[in-house]
């Protein structure tokens, strides 16, 4: 799935551990992710799930179209995953 040590605890960029405080500097102005990898929906849910930068927690929704999204799909507190039917 990812080249993650712990997808759990820590994020990661191209096999770099990014920094809470690197993360709370953007989410706050990002109001769009568009046409992201999975690896990037699942570090932006995590980073905002985690961040402290307000008294209370930001509610994230995250909408995924493959099996890859899975991971953000679930961390995040809404996640809709669109599938086209055949």
């Amino acid at each position: 799935m990812f080249n993650c040590p712990n997808l759990t605890t820590d994020v990661y960029v191209n096999g770099e551990q990014v920094r809470q405080e690197l993360i709370d500097k953007v989410w706050p102005r990002l109001r769009v992710l568009a046409r992201s990898s999975p690896q990037d929906k699942y570090n932006l849910v995590k980073g905002i799930i985690d961040s402290r930068l307000n008294p209370n927690r930001e509610v994230v929704a995250v909408t995924g179209d493959g099996t890859n999204d899975g991971p953000a799909l679930k961390k995040a507190d809404v996640g809709f995953a669109m599938v086209r039917p055949n």
